[in-house]
C-alpha cells in the first residue's frame, strides 16, 4: 500500500538485520521541492533499540536517501554525523542505536532535493505541565487552548511543586536507561528546570514525570525549559504567583451554635460575605438529613475524622422540600432502565420514529407510556427529542419538559447529561473555594430518588479539596461517589464504597443496558486540572467514566471491584460528549492498584467488554476533502464537507477555546494534525494554528482530512492490574504511553476491542474517523494474560459507523512501537485453546508497526499465537512493519 499514489516497483533492502520489502511510491501532486518534516519520534530510545521516526518526505535509501547519527559530543551537528543503515520510506526512518550511543545525540535524514531532517534522541519531551497544588490555582480554563504547538502554559504559585508530563523526562546516573515508572519517584539530579536563568534539579522524577520545587523560582510570567544529558525541551510558559497568606477563617460551630442544625449553619455561611473565609465544624456525631445541602462558597466544612462524623442522607422522592413539581427530580428512561421483559418502552416508544414528529407528539407519547418516566430517542443517523415528564402529587397531573436533540443527530444522551440536575439529586453540592476535611458521608438504603450522589461539583465551580471523606452509598441504583463537572480540584485520603445493588437490570447477560455514566464511582464532565491521589475506592456497577476531561493527575489510588459476579459496565477516560467539550487530553494515570474478583470460565462475560481502563475517542465534526489551500493557510473546504459543516454547527469554536483537531488521515501529508482556530460557512474556510506543510495535497486528488475531537497524549504507566480485562487506546487517539505495567491474570474474550488482548490499541470508524497513531508499548509484564495487539478495523462495508467516514476507509493503525515487554504463560480464558498471549497486529494495510525485544514465553503444550487465533506478527505482514527480537 502506498500512501498518496500507486505502487510503482520495488525493491528489497537490508536493514536491522532483517530482509525486508520496501515499495517505491509514485506521489504525483506533491510538492517535489517540500522539505522533509518529522511528525513524532519513538522516545525513549535505548541501545541496541530502533528509533522510529514519523513524518513525510524521507524518500528511500534506493533513491539516495541518507541516515547519518552524532552521539556523544556536545554540539554534535549533521556535518559531524556518520553515516548509520536504516529502513527509510517516504513517510518514516527506522535506525538500530549503537554501542555507541551516548547523549546528547543528533540523527540526520538527508533525501535528495528535500534536504536535512534532524531528531534530537531522547531530548525531554514535554507534553503538559500543571501545579503540584491545583486546588489553589486561580482559573486556567484557557490554558486548554494551545493555540501553538510550542507553548505548554501553566500557572503555580510560589511554594506548589511544577510537574511536567511527557516522555524521556529522567534518566539513571548512566544515561543509559530512562527510570522505570513503576517505583516511587526519586529526586534526578541531571533532570532540571531552567526559569529565567534560575536552575532547579528535580526532587522526583521517571521517565515519564518530572516534579521540580518553586521556592527559588521567581515571580512573574517567564519561559521555562527542562533538560537531561540528552538535551533541552521546547520552551513553554510559566507564570509564577506569590503566595499570600490567606485571611483568618470565621469558625462556625455546627453543635455550639446552631444545635446539630447543618442547614441553619450553612444558611449563615451563606450569609457572610463570598470573600469571607468560614470554617463550619461538625464536630463528632451521626446527622440526620433528608433533604440535600449546599456548601456556599469560600467555605471548609471539617469534621471530628471520619470515623467520628457521619452525614447520613435519606432522599425520598417527592418528599419534604423537593415536592414541588419544578424541582423534583427529573430522570428520562434511557438513563433509569426499563425492563424490557415487562415494560413496552424499548418495544413501542423507542422504535418511534420521530424525525419529522413535533416536541408535542413526542411527549404525548410519553404521557400515554406512563410505564417508564420520560422518552428519548436514540438513533446515529436521526434527529430526535428528550422528554422529560415530572410527576406531580396524582397519578395524572405531569409538567412536560422537551428538549431537542442537538443538531447533528448525535446520542440524545448528550442533551440530558450535560443540563445541570435537578435539585435534590445529590446528597452534598459544593461552591467555589470549598474544602470537605474528615468526615463520612452515607447515604441510606431507604433514599429512593434515581442516580442520587453523593459530592457534586458543578461546571464553573473552582479549587475544591476533598481530603479524608469516606462515602458509603447504600442505596438501590447506587450512583456517583464524585460527580466532577467543575476545575481545579484535589481527592486525597478518601474511601468510597458502592455497596446497594445496581441500577437495573443489575448483573450478568445484558447488564450493560443499564446506564453507564449515572452508575459509575466517579464521573467526570468537561473538568480540568485535577488531582486524585492515595484514595481507595471499592466498586460494584462501575468505577468511572472520566469524560472529555482534560489534564489530570490521577495516581496511587487502589480500585477494587467487590461485585463477585458479572459488573455492567467497563471504565472509561473518554471522549463520549464531544459535542460539549470536544477535547480529552493530558492525563497522567499511573501507578494505581486496579483489582477484581478471581473470575472462572462459566464468569467468562466479565471478560467481555467490561474494560478495566479504555479510552473511547468517539465523536467527529465532518471529514471529506479540500478544495484549496487559501494564501494564509486556511483550507478551502470542497462542497460535501461544507454542507456538513454548516449543518452541525456555524462555529467550531466551543465556548471561545478552539479545542477541535484537523488530521490528515492518508495521502501525501498523512500523519500531521492541527487545532482548528474558525470556520466560515461563506467562504467554506477551515482556520487552523499554523498552515499544513507543503507535503499535503488538496484538489480533486486531495489527501482525506477530519475535524476530530483532541483526544490523546495520555500517560498509564506503572499501574498494577489483577483479574481484570482490557487496556486499551479505543479509536481517536494521537499519542500515547502504555509503559511498565504489570497485569496478572487479565483475561479478555470475544468483545475485547482489542483483538481479545489484555493492552493495545483499536482504530477504526467509531462515530467517525478513529485513527490511533503515535502509541508506545513499552516494559509492561503479563503473567497468564492475553498479549499486546493493535486492531485495524480497516473499512467494514456497510457497517453501522462506516457512514461517517466518506471520505475514509483505513487504515487506522500507524506508527506503533512495542518493545521489551514481558509476556507468560496461559490466561484462564485461553486455557480451553492453549493460546499463549503475544504481541500481533489485525490487518495488513496497517503501516510502521514495531515489535522487538519482546520476551514471549510459552508454556509446554501451549500455542504462541494471540488470544483471537491470528498468527504471531510479523506473519499477519503489514507494510514497513518489523519484528526484531
Amino acid at each position: 500500500w502506498c500512501s498518496g499514489g500507486m505502487q510503482t516497483g520495488s525493491t528489497m533492502v537490508w536493514a536491522l538485520g532483517l530482509v525486508i520489502g520496501v515499495g517505491v511510491c509514485a506521489v504525483g501532486g506533491v510538492d517535489a521541492t517540500a522539505p522533509a518534516v518529522v511528525y513524532w519520534t519513538t522516545s525513549p530510545t535505548l541501545v541496541n533499540e530502533t528509533l522510529m521516526i514519523a513524518g513525510a518526505g524521507f524518500g528511500t535509501t534506493a533513491n539516495g536517501t541518507q541516515v547519518s547519527l552524532c552521539s556523544g559530543t556536545v554540539g554534535c551537528t549533521c556535518k559531524t554525523a556518520r553515516p548509520i543503515d536504516a529502513d527509510v520510506w517516504t513517510q518514516s526512518v527506522k535506525v538500530v542505536m549503537p554501542d555507541s550511543l551516548q547523549p546528547p545525540a543528533v540523527i540526520c535524514v538527508d533525501t535528495p532535493g528535500a534536504g536535512v531532517a534532524t531528531v534530537h534522541i531522547n531530548t525531554p519531551d514535554v507534553q503538559w505541565v500543571t501545579s503540584g497544588s491545583p486546588a489553589s490555582m486561580p482559573n486556567t480554563s484557557l490554558q486548554m487552548d494551545r493555540m501553538h504547538p510550542s507553548w505548554i502554559n501553566t500557572t503555580i504559585r510560589v511554594g506548589d511543586r511544577v510537574r511536567a508530563f511527557g516522555r524521556s523526562l529522567g534518566w539513571d546516573d548512566t544515561n543509559t536507561h530512562c527510570i522505570s515508572g513503576a517505583p516511587a519517584l526519586e529526586p534526578v539530579a541531571l533532570t532540571r528546570l531552567t526559569v529565567a536563568g534560575t536552575v532547579v534539579s528535580a526532587v522526583a522524577a521517571n521517565c515519564y514525570e518530572a516534579d521540580f520545587e518553586s521556592h527559588t523560582l521567581p515571580v512573574g510570567v517567564h519561559l521555562a525549559t527542562i533538560s537531561t544529558p540528552w538535551g533541552e525541551s521546547i520552551q513553554f510558559g510559566l507564570q509564577i504567583l506569590s503566595m499570600a497568606a490567606p485571611p483568618a477563617a470565621v469558625r462556625i460551630d455546627v453543635k455550639a451554635d446552631f444545635g446539630g442544625d447543618i442547614d441553619k449553619a450553612l444558611a449563615h455561611a451563606a450569609s457572610l460575605p463570598p470573600t469571607t473565609p468560614k470554617e463550619v465544624a461538625l464536630g463528632a456525631g451521626t446527622y440526620a438529613l433528608s433533604a440535600a445541602i449546599t456548601v456556599p462558597p469560600n467555605t471548609t466544612v471539617r469534621g471530628a475524622g471520619a470515623l467520628d462524623t457521619t452525614l447520613v442522607f435519606t432522599a425520598i422522592q417527592g418528599s419534604g422540600a423537593h415536592s414541588t413539581c419544578g424541582a423534583l427530580a427529573a430522570v428520562d428512561f434511557f438513563n433509569r432502565g426499563c425492563n424490557e421483559a415487562s415494560q413496552d418502552c424499548f418495544h413501542d416508544i423507542a422504535e418511534f420514529n420521530n424525525v419529522s414528529a413535533s416536541t408535542s407528539e413526542c411527549c404525548a407519547r410519553c404521557i400515554a407510556n406512563p410505564t417508564c418516566n420520560g422518552y428519548t430517542h436514540e438513533h446515529d443517523a436521526r434527529r430526535g427529542y428528550l422528554c422529560l415528564l415530572k410527576k406531580c402529587g396524582t397519578t395524572t397531573a405531569w409538567q412536560q419538559d422537551c428538549l431537542p436533540t442537538n443538531a447533528s443527530g448525535t446520542e440524545t444522551q448528550s442533551a440530558y447529561v450535560t443540563r445541570p440536575p435537578p435539585v435534590g439529586t445529590d446528597a452534598i453540592t459544593v461552591s467555589t473555594d470549598v474544602a470537605l476535611l474528615n468526615f463520612t458521608v452515607t447515604i441510606a438504603e431507604a433514599t429512593t430518588i434515581a442516580q442520587y450522589s453523593a459530592i457534586y461539583m458543578p461546571a464553573g465551580v473552582q479549587r475544591v479539596r476533598i481530603y479524608g471523606v469516606n462515602v458509603t452509598m447504600l442505596q438501590p441504583n447506587v450512583s456517583n461517589a464524585f460527580k466532577l463537572w467543575g476545575s481545579q480540584f484535589e481527592i486525597s485520603g478518601c474511601n468510597a464504597h458502592q455497596t446497594g445493588s445496581c441500577i437495573w437490570p443489575g448483573y450478568g447477560p445484558g447488564s450493560d443496558a443499564s446506564p453507564f455514566q449515572p452508575s459509575t464511582l466517579m464521573h467526570m464532565l468537561k473538568a480540568a486540572d485535577g488531582w486524585i491521589h492515595d484514595n481507595t475506592f471499592y466498586w460494584r456497577c462501575a468505577f468511572m467514566d472520566l469524560d472529555v476531561s482534560d489534564r489530570v493527575v490521577f495516581e496511587n489510588n487502589r480500585i477494587v471491584m467487590t461485585e463477585p459476579g458479572v459488573p455492567p459496565h467497563g471504565n472509561s477516560i473518554s471522549g463520549y460528549e464531544v459535542g460539549v467539550h470536544p477535547s480529552s487530553r493530558w492525563w497522567s494515570f499511573a501507578r494505581n492498584s486496579m483489582n477484581r474478583p478471581r473470575s472462572s470460565y462459566a464468569d467468562r462475560q466479565a471478560w467481555t467488554q467490561r474494560e478495566t481502563v479504555t479510552t473511547d475517542g468517539t465523536g467527529y465534526l465532518a471529514s471529506g476533502h479540500v478544495e484549496s489551500v487559501a494564501a494564509d493557510g486556511g483550507l478551502v473546504l470542497d462542497h460535501n464537507m461544507s454542507a456538513v459543516m454548516a449543518g452541525a454547527r456555524d462555529s467550531v469554536l466551543i465556548g471561545g477555546l478552539a479545542l477541535y483537531t484537523l488530521r490528515v488521515l492518508a495521502g501525501p501529508g498523512v500523519g500531521q494534525s492541527r487545532i482548528v482556530t474558525g470556520w466560515s460557512a461563506d467562504t467554506r474556510t477551515l482556520q487552523l494554528e499554523s498552515p499544513l506543510d507543503a507535503h499535503f495535497v488538496a484538489g480533486a486528488n486531495s489527501s482525506p482530512i477530519a475535524i476530530l475531537g483532541s483526544f490523546g497524549q495520555k500517560a498509564i504507566v506503572g499501574n498494577v492490574f489483577n483479574w481484570t480485562e482490557v487496556v486499551q487506546w479505543y479509536s481517536n487517539t494521537l499519542g500515547g504511553v502504555m509503559a511498565d505495567n504489570t497485569m496478572t491474570d487479565c483475561n479478555v474474550l470475544n468483545g475485547g476491542n482489542v483483538g481479545n488482548a489484555s493492552m493495545g490499541g483499536r482504530g477504526e470508524c467509531y462515530n467517525g474517523p478513529g485513527t490511533v497513531w503515535y502509541t508506545e508499548f513499552t516494559g509492561n509484564t503479563q503473567v497468564r494474560s492475553d498479549g499486546i495487539a493493535l486492531g485495524d478495523a480497516f473499512y467494514t462495508h456497510g457497517g453501522v459507523n462506516q457512514n461517517k467516514c466518506p471520505a475514509f476507509e483505513g487504515p487506522y493503525i500507524r506508527w506503533s512501537m512495542i518493545r521489551r515487554n514481558s509476556i507468560s504463560g496461559i490466561s484462564v480464558a485461553q486455557t480451553p485453546a492453549g493460546h499463549c498471549g503475544s504481541v500481533s497486529n489485525s490487518d495488513h494495510r496497517s503501516t510502521d508497526l514495531f515489535s522487538e525485544h519482546n520476551s514471549i514465553s510459552c508454556p509446554a503444550g501451549g500455542s504462541v499465537v494471540n488470544a483471537a487465533g491470528a498468527d504471531l506478527w510479523p506473519n499477519i505482514t503489514c507494510s514497513h512493519c518489523l519484528t526484531r527480537l
